[in-house]
């Protein structure tokens, strides 16, 4: 019991960061109860994939999924937006964790693998991330930075232009990249997650320069 109060309050502490990332990035206001309640969930569903039945790569594929749903579905965002949120904050998220993941390899805190679940080194790298994530978040905030493209209107008919076919093709090797984190690290331990920083800083670079044009394409303020 005490594990599963465990996972699920840094689960929730961890996904709640995430979306408080991303609603900053994009200048949308934060509707805290929707977040609260979509972060409950996903985090039950995580626990019931991962730690009940084992499904490591399968929680992978459906947190992404869900953090999809709830930005679509319950805070209303254009599909196609909604898609492209989804796919930065996750790069830009593990970005961040990756490289505290290493100065924690570098300071003993991790064996040659990714950490079970259990362990108190991976509490202390989910809060870490996720203090980085709300910091990051209120900086954008304060300072007025992030993008303006996404729109307030959940429907609607969309022109897309060659940046929106990248943004969203840019989703693919996201999804790619976190499910190979877990099968290079399983076969090569650390040596093998060294390669994944690169990939995610790649596709991060991406995200962020194409929705740089995007926005500047539309004659709207921009600053990260």
């Amino acid at each position: 019991m005490a594990d599963f109060i465990l996972y699920m309050l840094f689960s929730i502490l961890e996904t709640g960061a995430m979306f408080i990332l991303m609603f900053r990035i994009f200048k949308i206001d934060l509707l805290r109860r929707e977040m609260l309640f979509s972060a409950v969930v996903m985090s039950f569903v995580s626990h019931t994939l991962r730690v009940v039945y084992g499904f490591s790569t399968v929680d992978v594929i459906a947190q992404f999924l869900l953090m999809f749903l709830f930005v679509w579905m319950l805070f209303r965002i254009h599909v196609f937006y909604a898609v492209i949120m989804t796919g930065m904050t996750y790069q830009a998220y593990f970005v961040l964790q990756t490289v505290y993941y290493f100065v924690f390899s570098e300071a003993g805190l991790f064996e040659s693998k990714i950490p079970a679940v259990t362990q108190s080194a991976t509490y202390i790298l989910q809060f870490v991330s996720a203090a980085s994530a709300v910091f990051i978040g209120w900086l954008l905030a304060r300072r007025r930075k992030g993008f303006d493209f996404v729109p307030d209107q959940p429907r609607g008919r969309l022109r897309f232009v060659r940046h929106d076919w990248i943004l969203l093709g840019l989703n693919v090797p996201s999804s790619a990249v976190i499910i190979l984190t877990l099968f290079l690290t399983g076969y090569f331990g650390q040596e093998g997650y060294m390669v994944i920083p690169v990939l995610y800083a790649l596709l991060l670079f991406g995200y962020l320069y194409i929705s740089h044009q995007k926005d500047w394409n539309q004659d709207e303020s921009f600053g990260l």
